[in-house]
């Protein structure tokens, strides 16, 4: 799977990219260009799925259109004089609202961020399926990365550090409680065991 996503959406345009350790984002559009980066630490796991129209620009697009119809109704049984030039300023109307609407639609997966704050990426941008499968490759890479830095063993880490880098990735759901016990398992010293705490010990020869 590539780890780059390039998305557009009408003038706009967003391209986000997996590095090492983190997800650079930019957003383009005709007047400006901005760019981010957002390490693995800083990244959630949560992602939601929006599909909801800009209310305004669909209500007025609705009327505008219903007005159309019955000023072409009245064109075509002469019930009005002259009802065409209303119909053309009416239909104009009804055209630049459902533009407007089909912009503002919000159809967007959304990545939360431990802060808060939220990365919208377009769902259907370019695919569905493209989208899904980058969302997929940055939590497997997000993932991969935290465990190789906070759940391996090192012996100028203290067990009780270690015990807390574990609790942290569960609590940011990086791991479950059956990853959790086995990485317990697995890195932490056994009660009693002989265990040097922030720096390695070795015997003379």
């Amino acid at each position: 799977m590539p780890a780059i996503l390039n998305q557009r959406k009408f003038l706009l345009t967003k391209r986000f990219e997996i590095t090492g350790e983190a997800l650079k984002i930019g957003i383009k559009s005709p007047i400006s260009y901005v760019e981010g980066e957002f390490t693995f630490e800083e990244l959630g796991t949560k992602v939601t799925r929006h599909k909801k129209p800009y209310i305004p620009t669909l209500i007025a697009f609705l009327i505008t259109f219903g007005i159309s119809i019955l000023l072409l109704f009245a064109y075509f049984n002469n019930s009005k004089q002259d009802p065409i030039s209303e119909f053309i300023i009416c239909l104009s109307v009804c055209s630049l609202t459902g533009f407007l609407s089909m912009l503002l639609y919000d159809n967007s997966a959304n990545l939360y961020l431990y802060d808060g704050r939220v990365l919208a990426f377009y769902a259907n941008s370019p695919t569905k399926k493209e989208v899904d499968n980058f969302l997929t490759l940055l939590k497997e890479k997000q993932k991969g990365y935290l465990l190789n830095r906070y759940a391996k063993i090192d012996p100028y880490i203290s067990p009780e550090q270690l015990s807390s880098n574990l609790k942290w990735l569960r609590e940011k759901n990086i791991i479950d409680d059956t990853e959790l016990t086995a990485l317990q398992i697995k890195i932490l010293p056994k009660p009693g065991g002989n265990v040097s705490v922030g720096f390695k010990i070795t015997k003379d020869q």
